[in-house]
C-alpha cells in the first residue's frame, strides 16, 4: 500500500498520527513525567518509522536508478529495473524503462540504416563504373569530332583568304562607286548651271517680248499722230526716236541671248563628257563585280567542303547525344539511389531528432 503513496502524503500521515498520540497521552495520564517519556518514546517510533519508509521506499529506489544510469551509460540497454509502485520514486522507474527500450530500438535502427547505406554506396560505385565506361566511349568519339574539326578549320582558312580578297575588290570597287558619284554629282552641278542659264534666257526673251510690245505701240501711237499732223507731225518725230531706242535695247538683247546659247552648249557638251566618264567607270564596276562572283564561286566550293566536315561532326554528335542518352539513364539511377539514401538519412535523423545529448 505505501509504495502506492506519495512520501509528502506518508509524512504528512506520520506527523498528525504523532500530534494524535501526543493529544490522547496528555489527555489521558496526569504524570507529567510518564507523559514526557511516552511522548518521547513515541517520537522515537515516528522517527524510526520515517527513517524505515524514507529508506525503503525512496532511498534503495533512488540507487537502483542511479545504478542503472550507470550501465546505461557504459552502452548496455538490455537492463530493466523493476517497477516499484507509484510513488516518488516509483514513478521514475517506468521512464528510465522506456527509455532504455527507446534507445535500444534506435540502435538497431542505426545499424539497419548503416547497412542499407553501405549497400546503397556499392550500388552507386557500381555505376560509377558505368559511367566511366561512357566517359571512355565519349572520349573516343570527341577524337574523331577533332578530326573533322581540322578538316572544317583548313576550308575556314581557304574561306578566309577567299573573303579576304574578296573584301579588297570590295573596297576598289566602293572606291570607284565613289568617284562614280562624285562625277554624277558635278553632272548635277552643270545640269543645275544649264537649268539656271535657261530661267535667264526665259528672262532675256521676256523682256524682248515686253519690247516688241511697245514697239508695237509706239508704231500705233505714231501712225495716229502722222494722221493728225498730217504733213507737219512733229510728234511722228519723236516716236521715231523712241523706235529706234526699243530696237536698240532689242538689239543688245539678242546679243545676251546669243552668249548665254552658247554657255548653254558648252556646259552641255562638258556634261555629255561626264557622263560618258560615268559610263567608263560603271563599266568597271561590273568588271570588279564579275571578279567577286567568282570568288563567291570557290567560296561556294570551300562551303561545300565545310558543310561535308559538318556532316561528319553531326554523326559523331548523334553518337554522343546516345551516349548521353545512357548516362543519363544512369545518372537517374544514381538519383534515385541518392533520394533513397537521402530517406535513410532522414529517418535516422527522425529517430535522433528527439534525444537531446549534452
Amino acid at each position: 500500500m505505501l509504495r502506492d503513496r506519495s512520501v509528502r502524503s506518508v509524512m504528512i500521515l506520520l506527523l498528525l498520527s504523532l500530534f494524535l498520540f501526543n493529544l490522547l497521552t496528555l489527555l489521558f495520564f496526569k504524570s507529567l513525567v510518564f507523559c514526557f517519556f511516552l511522548v518521547c518514546f513515541l517520537f522515537s517510533v515516528h522517527i524510526l518509522l520515517a527513517w524505515f519508509y524514507l529508506d525503503r521506499f525512496l532511498v534503495i529506489p533512488i540507487n537502483k536508478v542511479v545504478s542503472a544510469l550507470s550501465v546505461f551509460n557504459e552502452g548496455d540497454f538490455s537492463l530493466r529495473i523493476p517497477e516499484f509502485g507509484k510513488n516518488c520514486a516509483g514513478r521514475i522507474i517506468p521512464g528510465i524503462n522506456s527509455l532504455s527500450v527507446e534507445m535500444t530500438s534506435f540502435v538497431s535502427g542505426i545499424r539497419n540504416c548503416s547497412k542499407i547505406t553501405l549497400d546503397i554506396a556499392e550500388k552507386l560505385s557500381e555505376q560509377s563504373g558505368l559511367l566511366t565506361t561512357g566517359a571512355d566511349s565519349q572520349s573516343s568519339m570527341l577524337m574523331q569530332t577533332a578530326a573533322s574539326m581540322e578538316q572544317i578549320s583548313a576550308g575556314t582558312k581557304q574561306s578566309s583568304d577567299s573573303s579576304r580578297e574578296l573584301h579588297k575588290i570590295t573596297t576598289s570597287s566602293y572606291d570607284r562607286a565613289s568617284h562614280g558619284e562624285a562625277i554624277m554629282e558635278e553632272l548635277k552641278s552643270k545640269m543645275d548651271l544649264i537649268n539656271s542659264c535657261s530661267d535667264e534666257m526665259s528672262e532675256v526673251i521676256s523682256l524682248i517680248d515686253s519690247i516688241s510690245f511697245q514697239t508695237n505701240i509706239l508704231a500705233l501711237n505714231a501712225a495716229v499722230e502722222a494722221a493728225r499732223a498730217g504733213s507737219a507731225g512733229r510728234g511722228f518725230a519723236v516716236v521715231a526716236s523712241e523706235v529706234r531706242s526699243l530696237s536698240h535695247k532689242t538689239a543688245e538683247s539678242a546679243k545676251s541671248i546669243k552668249s548665254l546659247i552658247e554657255i548653254t552648249h558648252d556646259n552641255i557638251r562638258q556634261g555629255a563628257e561626264l557622263v560618258l566618264a560615268a559610263k567608263d567607270n560603271m563599266t568597271k564596276i561590273l568588271s570588279g563585280a564579275e571578279k567577286i562572283d567568282q570568288l563567291t564561286g570557290s567560296v561556294l566550293l570551300a562551303t561545300s567542303e565545310q558543310e561535308k566536315g559538318v556532316c561528319q561532326i553531326a554523326q559523331a554528335l548523334s553518337e554522343l547525344e546516345r551516349v548521353n542518352q545512357n548516362n543519363v539513364v544512369v545518372v537517374d539511377e544514381l538519383a534515385m539511389s541518392a533520394t533513397a539514401l537521402g530517406n535513410m538519412v532522414r529517418e535516422l535523423d527522425a529517430k535522433t531528432s528527439h534525444i537531446k545529448f549534452v
